[in-house]
């Protein structure tokens, strides 16, 4: 049923493709950066456009 939903849901769809490029950054990264100097990444747009299709 997630699948199915995932499949049709544009702002599910954004998620996943934000969530996997993130995933991917901080594997890379992570061992390069101490807490302090971590980059905070916020997209208001991506946000907003979640908020819509809920």
């Amino acid at each position: 049923m997630l699948h199915m939903h995932t499949a049709m849901c544009d702002g599910c769809k954004a998620y996943q493709k934000q969530s996997k490029l993130l995933d991917k950054f901080l594997l890379q990264h992570t061992h390069l950066h101490t807490e302090e100097n971590i980059p905070i990444i916020e997209n208001e747009a991506l946000k907003k456009k979640i908020i819509n299709k809920l």
